[in-house]
């Protein structure tokens, strides 16, 4: 992404008129700028290297949907699932 101040403008011209409640670009390649997003990314990676073995090296991405739905089902630090916390069920 492009991080000059024409095109920042530009975006957030065309982001306020469809959508009004943008407030700021996120830094690329910045992990510090979007934590939620990196926090999930590590722990779904520690899914994967503790799931996938040696042997399916090559078709770990085979295997997301299922650790994602055991991530969705995982009890977290607010006492509830992230299923639950989204759908009330």
């Amino acid at each position: 992404m492009d991080q000059g101040t024409e095109f920042l403008g530009a975006f957030k011209e065309y982001c306020n008129v469809f959508n009004p409640g943008f407030s700021r670009a996120i830094s690329v390649r910045n992990p510090r700028a979007n934590g939620s997003v990196e926090r999930q990314n590590r722990t779904l990676s520690k899914m994967i290297r503790g799931f996938c073995n040696s042997d399916c090296k090559s078709t770990w991405s085979a295997h997301i949907p299922s650790l994602q739905i055991a991530y969705n089902a995982a009890v977290n630090a607010t006492g509830y699932s992230p299923a639950y916390l989204m759908f009330a069920r």
